[in-house]
């Protein structure tokens, strides 16, 4: 993700976001690293520098005010791309082997607050 850059620093292949501060999600040290690697990019001297977050709401706000470009799940920031706050710059999705599941014990398979939230 990033915002929008000034002229000088315009994201026009994969490569470019050296040019920029990588910012990091805490919980995933590689994914800079893995990203790079899936745009191609051997020498990615720098891919583990730069700041770290543990959240990725805190990430979204780094990148939005301009302090660097990040790697981040397409559906948390869903709405400030659509609204031109953010943008993705290549289409390059990163698969992980990080997931989230929800799980809940069957008996409350229709608990009414469980169905809501799925």
């Amino acid at each position: 993700m990033q915002p929008r850059v000034d002229e000088k620093r315009q994201l026009r292949r994969p490569a470019d976001v050296l040019k920029f501060t990588l910012i990091h999600q805490s919980t995933r040290p590689h994914a800079w690293r893995d990203w790079l690697q899936l745009a191609g990019i051997d020498d990615a001297q720098g891919a583990s520098t730069g700041p770290k977050y543990e959240l990725f709401s805190m990430i979204a706000q780094a990148v939005k005010a301009g302090l660097g470009v990040a790697v981040l799940p397409r559906f948390l920031v869903a709405d400030e791309i659509a609204d031109g706050t953010l943008a993705v710059p290549f289409d390059l999705s990163l698969s992980s082997d990080f997931a989230y599941y929800l799980v809940w014990p069957t008996q409350k398979a229709s608990w009414r607050p469980l169905l809501q939230l799925r």
